[in-house]
C-alpha cells in the first residue's frame, strides 16, 4: 500500500515537471517571437520613413522589395520609404492592378503632402513615358 502511494506521488511529480517544462518552453518561444517582432520593427523604423498623408516623395526608384504586406522603396538619393496600407492599393485599369506587383525599380515616383495619391511615371522609350496613378489603401475601378 505504501509503495503504491509512493509510486502514485512519483507519477504526479513527473507529470507536474512535464507540465512545467511545457509551460516554460511555450513562454520562451512566445518571448522570442515578441523579441523578433520588436527588433524587426526597430530596424525598419530606423531606416524607412512611413508614407502617409504628410509625406512628400519625389525621385527615381533604385530598389524596391516587399515583405510582411509592405513595399520598401529606396530612391536614387538614398531616401528610404515604406508603404503599408490596411487595404489593397489597386488600380483595375492596369495590369497587374496591385501596386506591389506593378511598381519597379527605375520608375519615377511622386506624392505630394496632404495627398494619398501616388504617381508613377515609367519611361517606355527615349521619347515616351506613361504615368500611372494609385490611391493608397484604395481600389480604383475600371473606367
Amino acid at each position: 500500500m505504501i509503495d503504491a502511494r509512493k509510486e502514485k506521488l512519483k507519477q504526479l511529480d513527473d507529470e507536474e515537471k512535464s507540465v512545467k517544462r511545457i509551460v516554460f518552453a511555450s513562454l520562451g518561444i512566445i518571448g522570442l517571437f515578441f523579441l523578433g517582432v520588436y527588433v524587426y520593427g526597430r530596424l525598419i523604423g530606423d531606416d524607412y520613413s512611413k508614407v502617409d498623408s504628410k509625406t512628400k516623395l519625389a525621385g527615381y526608384i533604385s530598389d524596391v522589395h516587399f515583405g510582411r504586406g509592405a513595399i520598401f522603396i529606396t530612391l536614387q538619393n538614398q531616401e528610404k520609404f515604406i508603404i503599408v496600407t490596411n487595404s489593397p492599393t489597386e488600380n483595375l485599369n492596369y495590369q497587374p492592378p496591385e501596386l506591389a506587383s506593378f511598381i519597379t525599380a527605375s520608375d519615377w515616383v511622386e506624392k505630394s503632402v496632404s495627398s494619398d495619391t501616388l504617381k508613377l511615371t515609367r519611361r517606355l522609350s527615349l521619347k515616351r513615358a506613361e504615368t500611372y496613378l494609385f490611391v493608397l489603401g484604395q481600389t480604383i475601378e475600371k473606367r
